[in-house]
């Protein structure tokens, strides 16, 4: 069986102390035969040890409040608002919303004269605007002619004068 090859993640387990004894004395055996590795690894824990000390201060000091566990439950216990309260805060909005937009127009006044052709050629236009084939303007078109060849219902002229 191939031993696993000693990377970098081993070499920091070693200075914090996380390898277990066989691959900890791996390790070991490898840190004898190359001396760079022993090197960085004395350098991380000399890094390790002054960090350590620059910190502790901030490690003695008592833990906040806010952070205390049991006051972090106390706080997710309180009562939450039920779930058919924010329900019925959702269809208040919807019926408002929906209420408003069905009277935005019956609460307007009703144009009359001038207004009310100005606003019907509006509505015209928004319609037959954008047809430009102009099958909206023109008549349906009929399968039948009447014998004269014009088109059912018109009066064809007589050739003959009476």
């Amino acid at each position: 069986m191939t031993a696993r090859p000693i990377n970098e993640d081993d070499l920091h387990a070693l200075v914090d102390d996380r390898l277990d004894p066989a691959r900890g004395a791996e390790v070991e055996a490898y840190l004898a035969c190359n001396p760079d590795a022993r090197a960085r690894v004395e350098r991380l824990r000399i890094l390790g040890r002054d960090l350590r000390s620059a910190f502790a201060p901030v490690l003695a000091e008592p833990v906040p409040a806010r952070l205390n566990l049991a006051h972090i439950l106390k706080a997710r216990r309180r009562p939450r608002r039920p779930a058919w309260q924010a329900t019925a805060a959702a269809m208040l909005l919807t019926l408002g919303g929906l209420g408003g937009w069905a009277l935005h127009g019956a609460l307007a006044p009703v144009p009359a004269g001038v207004d009310a052709l100005a606003q019907e050629a509006g509505a015209s236009f928004a319609v037959y605007a954008p047809d430009r084939s102009g099958r909206l303007n023109s008549p349906p078109a009929t399968a039948t002619r009447s014998p004269a060849g014009s088109p059912p219902g018109s009066r064809a002229r007589s050739r003959c004068r009476i």
